[in-house]
């Protein structure tokens, strides 16, 4: 017998995509209200020593320790910097993701694609990585923003007024296409 995932019944989706997209969106922000203070982390260690001149002391030692430094120095606001644009992004990918598989993977099975099932999966992958992209680009530039030196690492992009205010300085600045900067390696991760 076949699993599940490899299953090659045609059988419709048993629940509605709208609540396959609630389902999705909600179990996804819960996890990144949850593990968005390693997220910043993350991307704080990843672009530090950026712009550091040659022998310069670094700011973040390891996971932990960067998780210290930064709730001493921010306060929890900036262990959660940029979580409401990572929620927009769990939406978009994981949204659609668990949203529209059942109904692509049905129609690709359906109609007898080899490799449905895998098919359908990195289709839905790509379109909900496209769309998140915005709100992914939008919460890594506020996750390395900070007002404080102590902590500043990387490129100090303008200080957005919201994550609107992000998406309109971008699209000023870039047009449409900025906030699509780096699309082509995301739909190929997700």
């Amino acid at each position: 017998t076949r699993g599940r995932f490899l299953s090659t019944s045609s059988a419709a989706p048993t629940r509605s995509t709208s609540s396959e997209f609630v389902l999705g969106s909600t179990a996804a922000c819960l996890a990144c209200v949850l593990s968005n203070p390693f997220e910043v982390v993350k991307t704080r260690t990843q672009v530090q020593g950026e712009l550091a001149q040659a022998g310069s002391r670094r700011v973040y030692g390891n996971a932990f320790s960067a998780l210290i430094v930064l709730a001493k120095a921010e306060g929890l606001h900036g262990v959660q910097k940029g979580l409401v644009p990572g929620l927009g992004y769990q939406i978009g990918l994981n949204g659609v993701r668990f949203g529209c598989f059942p109904i692509v993977r049905h129609k690709y099975v359906e109609a007898g694609v080899p490799g449905g099932t895998w098919l359908a999966g990195a289709t839905v992958g790509m379109l909900g990585g496209a769309l998140g992209m915005p709100f992914y680009l939008v919460k890594c530039r506020m996750q390395t923003r900070t007002s404080n030196a102590a902590t500043a690492v990387g490129y100090q992009h303008t200080k957005y007024e919201g994550v609107a205010g992000a998406f309109r300085a971008i699209v000023h600045s870039n047009g449409i296409g900025g906030l699509y900067r780096g699309v082509d390696a995301m739909v190929m991760r997700v």
